[in-house]
């Protein structure tokens, strides 16, 4: 296995890590839901970068999901499906991590972000036949 493909690996390890703790808290009953959205989020990112990585494609440091999706739509033109998914996921990137403008969504919504964050995940494991 090449070192970019390695490292691939990395990012979905990571991906599933974060999916695996956006379920967490929103199955508990403490109530957060920002928290889960944010995870939601990472798993996202971490998914398409590791596409990314997985065929060399350089993205530099960014959180922006809608820069990933654009380089990722390159490679697999379906992925544009979840254009809307990333527009909506991108204010959990960054600033909900910080107090000020917090967006705490019902927890159905939180619920959908996930569902579509592990659609996602499983597509990109599907792809480079990691499931």
């Amino acid at each position: 296995m090449r070192p970019e493909q390695e490292f691939a690996l990395e990012w979905l390890h990571k991906a599933r890590n974060d999916l695996l703790s956006a379920r967490i808290v929103l199955d508990s009953d403490c109530g957060i839901t920002d928290v889960p959205c944010f995870h939601a989020q990472q798993t996202v990112e971490k998914a398409l970068k590791g596409l990314l990585t997985w065929y060399n494609i350089s993205f530099g440091k960014t959180h922006d999901l809608m820069v990933l999706l654009a380089e990722v739509v390159k490679l697999d033109s379906g992925f544009g499906d979840y254009r809307k998914l990333c527009q909506e996921l991108a204010e959990f990137a960054v600033d909900v991590r910080y107090p000020g403008g917090i967006s705490e969504p019902p927890e159905g919504e939180a619920s959908r972000f996930i569902a579509g964050a592990e659609e996602v995940l499983v597509l990109v494991e599907q792809i480079l036949g990691t499931e």
